[in-house]
Protein backbone atom coordinates (compact mmCIF):
# COMPACT_ATOMS: atom_id res chain seq x y z
CA UNK A 1 0.00 0.00 0.00
CA UNK A 2 1.31 3.45 -0.82
CA UNK A 3 1.73 5.67 1.60
CA UNK A 4 1.27 9.60 0.94
CA UNK A 5 3.51 11.86 2.48
CA UNK A 6 2.46 14.33 5.17
CA UNK A 7 1.38 17.96 3.46
CA UNK A 8 1.92 21.41 5.23
CA UNK A 9 -1.42 23.40 5.65
CA UNK A 10 -1.16 27.04 7.12
CA UNK A 11 -3.12 30.29 7.37
CA UNK A 12 -1.59 33.61 6.57
CA UNK A 13 -2.84 37.13 7.50
CA UNK A 14 -1.91 40.00 4.99
CA UNK A 15 -1.73 43.23 6.37
CA UNK A 16 -2.36 45.78 3.84
CA UNK A 17 -1.90 50.05 4.36
CA UNK A 18 -3.75 52.34 1.73
CA UNK A 19 -1.98 54.60 -0.50
CA UNK A 20 -5.03 56.79 -1.28
CA UNK A 21 -8.68 57.42 0.34
CA UNK A 22 -11.22 55.62 -1.32
CA UNK A 23 -14.38 53.72 -0.95
CA UNK A 24 -15.67 49.82 -1.06
CA UNK A 25 -18.76 48.90 -2.18
CA UNK A 26 -18.70 45.39 -2.14
CA UNK A 27 -17.27 42.32 -0.67
CA UNK A 28 -13.66 42.16 -1.80
CA UNK A 29 -13.01 38.05 -1.83
CA UNK A 30 -12.73 37.52 -5.66
CA UNK A 31 -10.44 40.96 -6.25
CA UNK A 32 -8.35 39.44 -3.16
CA UNK A 33 -7.96 35.84 -4.60
CA UNK A 34 -6.99 38.02 -8.14
CA UNK A 35 -4.22 40.39 -6.43
CA UNK A 36 -2.94 36.65 -4.79
CA UNK A 37 -3.12 35.08 -8.21
CA UNK A 38 -1.03 38.33 -9.85
CA UNK A 39 1.51 37.78 -7.11
CA UNK A 40 1.76 34.09 -7.63
CA UNK A 41 1.89 34.91 -11.15
CA UNK A 42 4.89 37.12 -11.14
CA UNK A 43 7.07 34.60 -10.22
CA UNK A 44 5.69 31.27 -11.50
CA UNK A 45 3.03 31.78 -13.91
CA UNK A 46 2.39 28.16 -14.61
CA UNK A 47 1.46 27.95 -10.98
CA UNK A 48 -0.95 31.15 -10.70
CA UNK A 49 -2.76 29.46 -14.14
CA UNK A 50 -3.02 25.87 -11.90
CA UNK A 51 -4.61 27.73 -8.69
CA UNK A 52 -7.20 29.62 -11.16
CA UNK A 53 -8.39 26.44 -12.76
CA UNK A 54 -11.23 25.41 -10.68
CA UNK A 55 -11.99 22.27 -13.20
CA UNK A 56 -9.67 19.94 -11.32
CA UNK A 57 -11.46 19.26 -8.05
CA UNK A 58 -10.93 21.70 -4.97
CA UNK A 59 -8.73 24.27 -4.77
CA UNK A 60 -5.31 24.10 -2.91
CA UNK A 61 -5.96 27.19 -0.72
CA UNK A 62 -8.85 29.74 0.19
CA UNK A 63 -9.30 33.46 0.71
CA UNK A 64 -10.88 35.96 2.60
CA UNK A 65 -11.95 38.88 1.77
CA UNK A 66 -10.66 42.81 3.06
CA UNK A 67 -11.27 43.08 6.99
CA UNK A 68 -10.46 46.17 8.95
CA UNK A 69 -7.59 46.05 11.36
CA UNK A 70 -7.99 43.97 14.46
CA UNK A 71 -11.52 43.04 13.65
CA UNK A 72 -13.52 40.59 11.54
CA UNK A 73 -15.97 43.07 10.33
CA UNK A 74 -15.80 42.99 6.52
CA UNK A 75 -14.68 46.76 4.77
CA UNK A 76 -17.28 48.29 3.47
CA UNK A 77 -17.23 52.16 3.13
CA UNK A 78 -14.56 54.86 2.81
CA UNK A 79 -11.01 53.98 3.39
CA UNK A 80 -8.72 56.48 4.58
CA UNK A 81 -5.14 57.06 3.50
CA UNK A 82 -2.62 55.05 5.29
CA UNK A 83 -5.73 52.75 7.11
CA UNK A 84 -4.31 49.57 7.51
CA UNK A 85 -6.82 46.38 6.02
CA UNK A 86 -6.08 42.84 6.68
CA UNK A 87 -7.07 39.67 4.53
CA UNK A 88 -6.28 35.75 4.96
CA UNK A 89 -4.99 32.93 2.46
CA UNK A 90 -4.95 29.43 3.94
CA UNK A 91 -2.56 26.88 2.30
CA UNK A 92 -4.02 23.34 2.24
CA UNK A 93 -1.00 21.46 0.84
CA UNK A 94 2.80 22.23 0.05
CA UNK A 95 2.56 23.63 -3.11
CA UNK A 96 -0.13 26.24 -1.81
CA UNK A 97 1.98 26.63 1.58
CA UNK A 98 5.23 26.72 -0.21
CA UNK A 99 3.95 29.44 -2.65
CA UNK A 100 2.76 31.58 0.27
CA UNK A 101 6.02 31.55 2.21
CA UNK A 102 7.87 32.62 -0.65
CA UNK A 103 5.05 35.50 -0.75
CA UNK A 104 5.79 36.22 2.30
CA UNK A 105 9.85 36.05 1.66
CA UNK A 106 9.43 38.61 -1.01
CA UNK A 107 6.51 40.75 -1.30
CA UNK A 108 6.88 42.48 2.17
CA UNK A 109 6.90 46.53 1.92
CA UNK A 110 5.66 45.94 -2.20
CA UNK A 111 2.82 47.70 -3.66
CA UNK A 112 -0.64 45.59 -4.48
CA UNK A 113 -3.77 46.41 -6.91
CA UNK A 114 -7.07 45.24 -5.08
CA UNK A 115 -9.68 46.15 -7.28
CA UNK A 116 -7.86 49.19 -9.30
CA UNK A 117 -6.58 50.34 -5.31
CA UNK A 118 -2.87 50.38 -4.41
CA UNK A 119 -2.06 49.52 -1.07
CA UNK A 120 1.27 48.61 0.52
CA UNK A 121 2.25 44.72 1.72
CA UNK A 122 3.44 45.68 5.01
CA UNK A 123 3.65 42.20 6.94
CA UNK A 124 2.45 38.64 6.22
CA UNK A 125 2.09 36.17 9.38
CA UNK A 126 1.95 32.23 9.38
CA UNK A 127 2.86 32.30 12.87
CA UNK A 128 1.43 34.78 15.42
CA UNK A 129 -1.85 32.09 16.34
CA UNK A 130 -5.30 33.20 16.01
CA UNK A 131 -5.70 33.37 12.23
CA UNK A 132 -2.24 33.15 11.50
CA UNK A 133 -1.07 29.63 12.30
CA UNK A 134 0.72 26.17 10.36
CA UNK A 135 0.27 22.68 11.05
CA UNK A 136 -0.13 19.78 8.78
CA UNK A 137 -2.77 17.06 8.69
CA UNK A 138 -0.46 14.57 10.62
CA UNK A 139 -0.06 17.11 13.45
CA UNK A 140 -4.16 17.85 13.58
CA UNK A 141 -4.64 14.02 13.68
CA UNK A 142 -1.53 13.79 16.79
CA UNK A 143 -2.98 16.54 18.82
CA UNK A 144 -6.83 15.13 18.63
CA UNK A 145 -5.84 11.71 19.32
CA UNK A 146 -4.54 12.31 22.42
CA UNK A 147 -7.27 14.83 23.09
CA UNK A 148 -10.58 13.85 25.12
CA UNK A 149 -12.79 15.34 22.55
CA UNK A 150 -15.38 17.57 23.22
CA UNK A 151 -19.36 17.44 23.61
CA UNK A 152 -19.70 20.83 22.17
CA UNK A 153 -18.44 22.31 19.04
CA UNK A 154 -18.71 26.32 18.35
CA UNK A 155 -18.07 27.82 15.02
CA UNK A 156 -17.77 31.03 13.91
CA UNK A 157 -18.72 32.11 10.66
CA UNK A 158 -17.22 35.27 9.98
CA UNK A 159 -17.92 35.32 5.72
CA UNK A 160 -21.35 34.28 4.19
CA UNK A 161 -21.13 30.72 4.35
CA UNK A 162 -23.41 28.64 2.40
CA UNK A 163 -23.58 25.06 0.30
CA UNK A 164 -24.99 23.78 -2.73
CA UNK A 165 -26.86 20.76 -2.43
CA UNK A 166 -30.28 18.61 -4.37
CA UNK A 167 -29.80 22.05 -7.04
CA UNK A 168 -29.95 24.84 -4.52
CA UNK A 169 -28.25 27.34 -2.31
CA UNK A 170 -28.73 26.55 1.53
CA UNK A 171 -27.48 29.72 3.56
CA UNK A 172 -26.94 27.59 7.08
CA UNK A 173 -24.40 25.36 8.11
CA UNK A 174 -26.43 22.20 9.14
CA UNK A 175 -24.53 19.74 10.61
CA UNK A 176 -24.44 17.45 7.57
CA UNK A 177 -23.79 20.08 5.24
CA UNK A 178 -20.98 21.50 7.13
CA UNK A 179 -19.26 17.87 8.20
CA UNK A 180 -19.56 16.66 4.63
CA UNK A 181 -18.02 19.48 3.07
CA UNK A 182 -14.93 19.17 5.76
CA UNK A 183 -14.42 15.73 4.95
CA UNK A 184 -14.32 16.35 1.25
CA UNK A 185 -11.61 18.88 1.56
CA UNK A 186 -9.63 16.88 4.27
CA UNK A 187 -9.95 13.59 2.06
CA UNK A 188 -8.78 15.99 -1.02
CA UNK A 189 -5.04 16.78 0.31
CA UNK A 190 -4.71 14.71 3.24
CA UNK A 191 -2.61 11.14 3.15
CA UNK A 192 -4.82 10.53 6.60
CA UNK A 193 -8.17 8.08 6.19
CA UNK A 194 -10.91 9.56 7.88
CA UNK A 195 -13.36 6.57 9.92
CA UNK A 196 -15.09 4.79 7.95
CA UNK A 197 -18.37 5.56 10.07
CA UNK A 198 -17.55 9.07 9.80
CA UNK A 199 -20.23 9.79 7.70
CA UNK A 200 -23.35 7.87 9.66
CA UNK A 201 -22.19 9.11 12.56
CA UNK A 202 -22.49 12.93 11.82
CA UNK A 203 -25.97 12.15 10.29
CA UNK A 204 -27.18 10.32 14.18
CA UNK A 205 -25.05 11.58 16.23
CA UNK A 206 -24.66 15.40 15.80
CA UNK A 207 -27.09 18.22 16.30
CA UNK A 208 -27.04 22.43 16.60
CA UNK A 209 -26.97 23.50 19.95
CA UNK A 210 -27.67 27.35 19.61
CA UNK A 211 -26.78 29.30 16.77
CA UNK A 212 -26.83 33.08 16.33
CA UNK A 213 -26.35 34.98 13.11
CA UNK A 214 -27.87 36.02 10.07
CA UNK A 215 -28.29 35.52 6.49
CA UNK A 216 -26.05 38.20 3.96
CA UNK A 217 -25.22 38.00 0.25
CA UNK A 218 -21.99 38.90 -1.63
CA UNK A 219 -21.31 39.38 -5.30
CA UNK A 220 -19.76 36.47 -7.30
CA UNK A 221 -18.51 36.58 -10.77
CA UNK A 222 -20.27 38.71 -12.95
CA UNK A 223 -22.71 40.01 -10.41
CA UNK A 224 -24.43 36.92 -9.30
CA UNK A 225 -24.96 37.42 -5.94
CA UNK A 226 -24.39 34.22 -2.97
CA UNK A 227 -26.54 33.96 0.06
CA UNK A 228 -25.11 32.55 2.68
CA UNK A 229 -24.50 32.87 6.68
CA UNK A 230 -23.01 34.60 9.19
CA UNK A 231 -22.66 34.54 12.59
CA UNK A 232 -21.99 31.63 15.76
CA UNK A 233 -23.26 27.91 15.69
CA UNK A 234 -22.44 25.38 18.27
CA UNK A 235 -23.13 21.55 17.67
CA UNK A 236 -23.60 19.08 20.31
CA UNK A 237 -22.42 15.39 20.07
CA UNK A 238 -24.78 13.35 21.86
CA UNK A 239 -23.27 9.63 22.70
CA UNK A 240 -26.53 7.56 21.98
CA UNK A 241 -29.59 8.01 19.61
CA UNK A 242 -32.59 6.56 20.87
CA UNK A 243 -34.58 6.83 17.47
CA UNK A 244 -31.84 4.90 15.69
CA UNK A 245 -31.66 2.45 18.03
CA UNK A 246 -34.89 1.70 17.27
CA UNK A 247 -34.84 2.14 13.61
CA UNK A 248 -31.35 0.11 13.14
CA UNK A 249 -30.09 -1.30 16.18
CA UNK A 250 -27.16 -3.20 14.01
CA UNK A 251 -26.16 0.50 12.89
CA UNK A 252 -26.77 2.20 16.76
CA UNK A 253 -24.11 -0.44 18.49
CA UNK A 254 -21.53 0.25 16.21
CA UNK A 255 -21.60 3.93 16.34
CA UNK A 256 -21.58 3.44 19.76
CA UNK A 257 -19.06 1.35 20.15
CA UNK A 258 -16.87 3.66 18.16
CA UNK A 259 -18.40 6.56 19.55
CA UNK A 260 -14.47 8.10 20.99
CA UNK A 261 -12.49 8.17 18.02
CA UNK A 262 -15.74 9.20 15.76
CA UNK A 263 -15.67 12.13 18.23
CA UNK A 264 -12.50 12.59 18.22
CA UNK A 265 -12.41 12.79 14.27
CA UNK A 266 -15.39 15.56 14.44
CA UNK A 267 -13.20 17.49 16.75
CA UNK A 268 -10.46 17.38 14.48
CA UNK A 269 -12.39 18.58 11.09
CA UNK A 270 -14.03 21.51 13.21
CA UNK A 271 -10.05 22.34 13.93
CA UNK A 272 -9.03 22.18 10.25
CA UNK A 273 -12.02 24.29 9.14
CA UNK A 274 -9.79 27.34 10.29
CA UNK A 275 -7.92 26.67 7.33
CA UNK A 276 -9.98 24.73 5.06
CA UNK A 277 -13.24 27.42 4.82
CA UNK A 278 -16.57 25.65 4.46
CA UNK A 279 -19.18 25.42 1.49
CA UNK A 280 -18.99 27.29 -1.66
CA UNK A 281 -16.71 29.74 -3.50
CA UNK A 282 -14.43 29.80 -0.48
CA UNK A 283 -11.78 30.50 -3.22
CA UNK A 284 -13.16 33.78 -3.39
CA UNK A 285 -14.19 35.17 -0.25
CA UNK A 286 -17.39 33.07 1.50
CA UNK A 287 -16.86 29.97 4.23
CA UNK A 288 -14.35 31.89 6.58
CA UNK A 289 -14.96 29.55 9.50
CA UNK A 290 -13.05 28.61 13.02
CA UNK A 291 -13.38 27.01 15.90
CA UNK A 292 -13.99 29.52 19.38
CA UNK A 293 -11.97 27.74 22.06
Amino acid sequence: MNILPDQHIGSFVFVLRAHHSHAVSNHMGRAVQQCFLKMIADFDPALAEQFHDGTTGVRPYTVSGLFRLGKTQIVRGAIAAEEQVWFRITALNDTAFDALKTLANTRVDTPVEIDNATWTLETVDASSGGWAQQSSYMLLLTEHAATRPAFEIRLTFDAPTGFHTKGATVPFPMPTLLFESLMARWSAFSPIVLPELLHPFVDQHLSIRAFEGATRSILQKNGHPEIGFVGEVTYALVRRNPTLHKVDPRLSRQLEAQYTPLAQAINLLAAFALFSGVGIKTASGMGVTRLMR
